[in-house]
């Protein structure tokens, strides 16, 4: 889910349920892949965890800083105790933002100073993906991105 700011529009929704979001699924990819329907068809073999969509999912006011971060450590427990290996995260550049900006290792941000400044100010561009190394093996609570790669051309923006 985004973190809500004052104006932020793409942060509600309507839909509700595996049901209603594997429609909206299959409808993006009959579109996107009109021209290969067999790329699409085999996307939505993909398992998704609907756990949270099950219900209304988005907030009509902005979060408190609290509320952000304690959003932020849940999610963050989700991934340290699931079974899988590798994850992918959807999401919006404000979530990813404030994770950068509470997240990243002190190694990380002397390594490359650069990228960690523009991850904590910048956004990722629309459809943008950066993959996260976490490593949790440090006590919980302290910080657990270890790097960041931006893939496949994406970059920041204001």
């Amino acid at each position: 889910r985004e973190k809500l700011n004052l104006g932020g529009a793409d942060t509600l929704s309507s839909s509700i349920g595996a049901d209603a979001i594997y429609a909206r699924l299959r409808a993006s990819m009959q579109e996107l892949y009109a021209d290969n329907p067999l790329v699409g068809e085999a996307l939505l073999q993909t398992p998704i965890d609907d756990v949270e969509v099950r219900s209304r999912w988005w907030s009509l006011v902005p979060e408190g800083a609290a509320e952000v971060r304690a959003r932020i450590d849940e999610l963050l427990n989700q991934i340290r105790y699931s079974p899988q290996e590798s994850l992918v995260l959807v999401g919006h550049s404000h979530l990813f933002r404030a994770i950068f900006q509470q997240q990243l290792r002190d190694e990380f941000v002397a390594s490359s100073p650069s990228l960690a400044a523009d991850l904590c100010k910048l956004k990722l561009r629309n459809c943008g993906v950066a993959c996260a190394e976490l490593d949790f093996s440090d006590a919980e609570g302290l910080p657990c991105i270890a790097g960041v790669t931006l893939l496949f051309g994406t970059s920041l923006v204001n």
